[in-house]
């Protein structure tokens, strides 16, 4: 059973390359021994929400991105469920990948708690991409239907 189409169009081979260069991004920045926004934001709000919000963030793009990706490559009449599976556990497994190789960077730590954000942000990714256009589109159908 093949998922994806085997000549890509555009629109998927440009959310693909998105997808691959947010990756690469997410390595730079989470490699980092000193990530960009730490010891940002106000005093009252803790540094651990503020990274824990990036750990969702980044992992949330990239699934996101793949899911864009997933939507505009696969062929007509086939069921998105598998590859929105496949997403999620690429998403949060590159991510994981990211948290064990911080663990050789010095003063960097790998986490499970970082793992477990990675994981929530790239289920949330994809259910943004997947519920929210459903949602507008509900929300614009009653605003119509209030306005006859």
């Amino acid at each position: 059973m093949r998922i994806f189409h085997s000549r890509p169009n555009l629109v998927s081979m440009v959310t693909g390359l998105i997808a691959v260069c947010w990756a690469a991004l997410m390595f730079f920045l989470l490699s980092d021994p000193n990530p960009p926004g730490t010891g940002i934001g106000p005093s009252w709000l803790s540094s651990g929400v503020l990274e824990a919000a990036g750990h969702v963030g980044v992992s949330g793009v990239l699934a996101a991105t793949l899911t864009c990706f997933a939507y505009n490559s696969r062929g007509r009449g086939r069921s998105i469920a598998g590859a929105l599976v496949l997403v999620v556990f690429l998403s949060a497994g590159y991510a994981g990948l990211l948290e064990s190789y911080q663990s050789t960077i010095p003063d960097r730590n790998a986490s499970w708690v970082d793992g477990a954000l990675n994981a929530a942000g790239a289920i949330i990714g994809v259910m943004g991409v997947v519920v929210l256009p459903k949602v507008v589109s509900w929300v614009s159908v009653r605003s119509l239907e209030k306005g006859r």
